[in-house]
């Protein structure tokens, strides 16, 4: 009777024990314990399945507990074995040495299988040298205690499914780019991700439902979400979707831009042809006039100013029609990079003639295989930022320049101005689509943005020196064309 109420005694501190275990870990440690008493008993090797592809085995190394992956066929017996070969198989596989009298006790878990069946996914082995009433003894002291044990393993594993679980969720809603948030019936927050936190953290509640919402030069749209909970079907949460549509709006304004822009260049191209015809006949009768007139008389002169002024109108508006065209697209011809320049001059002639002008072109074979309306658009592109960064005056220098780079010649376009300069901190943006530092209305930020494209699309590159308050230089490389080497 004392024997019995010592048994009961003890299973009762087992129990209790029991229910404060917080991992596996403390679960083999309160097992190495409890078996002290059977000196030919070796510690405790606990196998479980977090799943049926994810295998682990705990042992002891020394006074350490070790976790190890386990690979291979997962012992699937559900009944006690005593020296059951496959387990002594099972675990000389994963050790790499021999074992002798092994004990192999199934725990009963809840856990199911895909297929609601249930799963085998925890083991207990004990390596022993007990024989006879001492190895019935043993049995049923673990026996007695094999009920806690699955209870307790059963919640440890179903809490590192949750924990995981929880992870899992909480690194996907983190990892989506758009902010979003959860709110109670109260309009509080209950969670919010990363990019929520990071975008939206300092807005005002109030503007956090409103159909759309402007943040420090995003736009977003909001969409609304209910969480339906409950019998009566009410919603009890809602979640609140901020899609960032920054690039889509200005994407659609200057879809609407190049519309307009192409219209316009449809009307300018009109405007150029109905203008070149009376050119023709104001320099036709400038030239049958001359004739008629004295050379050396003060008529002479006039009129030869007047035929000479009739013809730039002609090359300006000859520039023009080609700058304008679209007919000219993907055909790359053989073409020197000062005539680009000296084409592209006269149509920016109102926008830099209060500046002194360095035009300093190189006398050598400059010729690239470019798209030349494409360069063309380069070069208007940059000096008419130069031109607006340096206001009311200062100078403008175009060079031109061919120089030798690993065995191969390369022709160098240099704009520089004498402006203000490009602020270090905005260096590495400007050229990022849509990236502007002028007034809205003044710039699109598209400017240097398909400049460089362009320049890039012919196997060039672009890049710019800057100093504050000195100025800068833009330098566009361009391979020269082999056709006309030599």
């Amino acid at each position: 009777m004392t024997k019995k109420i010592a048994r009961e005694r003890n299973l009762s501190h087992f129990v209790k024990d029991m229910s404060g275990v917080a991992s596996v870990y403390q679960l083999m440690s309160l097992l190495k314990n409890e078996i002290k008493a059977f000196k030919t008993v070796e510690n405790p090797l606990l196998a479980y399945a977090q799943s049926q592809n994810e295998l682990h085995l705990l042992f002891y190394q020394g006074s350490k507990i070790i976790k190890k992956d386990v690979p291979g066929v997962w012992p699937q017996q559900a009944k006690i074995r005593l020296n059951n070969i496959q387990d002594s198989q099972f675990l000389a596989n994963v050790f790499g040495r021999p074992f002798g009298k092994l004990l192999t006790i199934p725990l009963q878990l809840k856990r199911k299988s895909s297929n609601d069946q249930l799963l085998v996914s925890a083991i207990l082995f004990f390596e022993h040298a007990l024989v006879g009433d001492r190895l019935v003894e043993f049995t049923e002291f673990i026996g007695d205690r094999l009920q806690s044990i699955s209870i307790v393993l059963d919640r440890l594993l179903l809490e590192n499914d949750l924990n995981e679980a929880a992870l899992l969720w909480e690194q996907t809603f983190d990892g989506l780019q758009d902010p979003i948030v959860i709110f109670d019936s109260e309009a509080q927050i209950l969670r919010a991700n990363k990019s929520f936190t990071e975008n939206l953290q300092n807005v005002k509640s109030k503007d956090l439902f409103e159909k759309t919402l402007k943040v420090n030069n995003k736009i977003y749209e909001i969409r609304s979400y209910p969480i339906i909970t409950g019998e009566n079907q009410s919603p009890s949460n809602i979640i609140n979707h901020y899609i960032d549509v920054t690039l889509a709006q200005r994407l659609k304004k200057q879809m609407i831009q190049n519309e307009k822009m192409a219209a316009l260049g449809n009307m300018a191209g009109n405007i150029a042809h109905e203008l070149n015809n009376p050119l023709t006949g104001i320099r036709s009768l400038a030239q049958v006039l001359i004739r008629k007139a004295s050379p050396g008389t003060d008529i002479f002169a006039d009129l030869h100013e007047v035929e000479m002024a009739a013809e730039r109108c002609q090359v300006i508006i000859k520039n023009l029609l080609e700058f304008s065209s679209d007919k000219l697209e993907n055909q790359k011809v053989l073409i020197s990079i000062n005539d680009i320049v000296q084409r592209t001059l006269p149509l920016l002639k109102t926008l830099i003639f209060q500046f002194e002008l360095q035009l300093k072109l190189t006398e050598k074979n400059c010729f690239v295989l470019v798209e030349p309306h494409l360069m063309q658009q380069v070069v208007f592109n940059i000096i008419k930022n130069a031109a607006q960064a340096m206001g009311n005056s200062g100078v403008l220098t175009v060079k031109t320049e061919v120089y030798k780079k690993g065995g191969a010649n390369e022709v160098q376009l240099i704009i520089s101005d004498t402006g203000g300069g490009i602020d270090p901190s905005i260096r590495d943006q400007i050229f990022d689509f849509f990236f502007t530092t002028k007034s809205t209305g003044e710039g699109t930020g598209l400017g240097l943005s398909m400049s460089k494209n362009i320049v890039e699309k012919f196997a060039g590159n672009i890049i710019v020196n800057s100093e504050l308050n000195i100025g800068s230089e833009f330098i566009i490389t361009l391979p020269q064309a082999k056709a006309a080497v030599g």
